[in-house]
């Protein structure tokens, strides 16, 4: 039992700083809005922010994007929450390059849920502190990929300090 107990923590630890793993978990939280969304919602929390402290924090002192996140949910959203930390290319303090891989896991995983509610479902991507540059970047991605058109999409970036290349939205719709 203190095996198990061991390696669900270290599994745990995994998926924290696994963008496929957050995904992955994401997509479970939504399962019940898969077939038939009303929306996909993105949610990139900032630096030093973690979605599965949060949702284990219904306190005060957490964000409330993961209270957001799970209203979105009841209301029949599909909802995808990302660390930002996760997101680089080169982990550090301050700004570094967001991964090429990673946007393409968070943009697959767009495309799939879209491609299940018949191709015109709306995406909001919302990137809080610098959160607000990968938000950017995967609007970006999935526009000039012409994975999704950019009407269907709503970019909210609530980031004053967006890093270089990823502070400017290329189509805007």
């Amino acid at each position: 039992d203190q095996q198990n107990m061991e390696r669900a923590g270290h599994e745990a630890l995994l998926a924290k700083h696994s963008v496929r793993g957050q995904v992955k978990d994401s997509l479970k939280q939504s399962a019940a809005n898969m077939a038939k969304p009303k929306g996909i919602v993105v949610i990139f929390n900032g630096h030093g922010q973690d979605m599965y402290d949060e949702h284990a924090n219904p306190g005060a002192d957490n964000n409330q994007l993961n209270d957001q996140a799970d209203r979105l949910r009841a209301d029949g959203y599909v909802v995808i929450e990302v660390n930002s930390d996760a997101m680089g290319d080169r982990p550090q303090l301050g700004f570094d390059e967001i991964s090429s891989s990673a946007l393409k896991i968070v943009a697959d995983a767009v495309t799939l849920v879209s491609a299940n509610g018949g191709g015109g479902v709306p995406v909001t991507i919302e990137g809080y502190s610098r959160g607000g540059g990968d938000a950017v970047a995967l609007k970006n991605y999935l526009t000039d990929n012409n994975l999704i058109s950019a009407d269907r999409i709503q970019t909210i970036s609530m980031d004053p300090y967006a890093g270089g290349g990823n502070d400017r939205i290329h189509d805007t719709g």
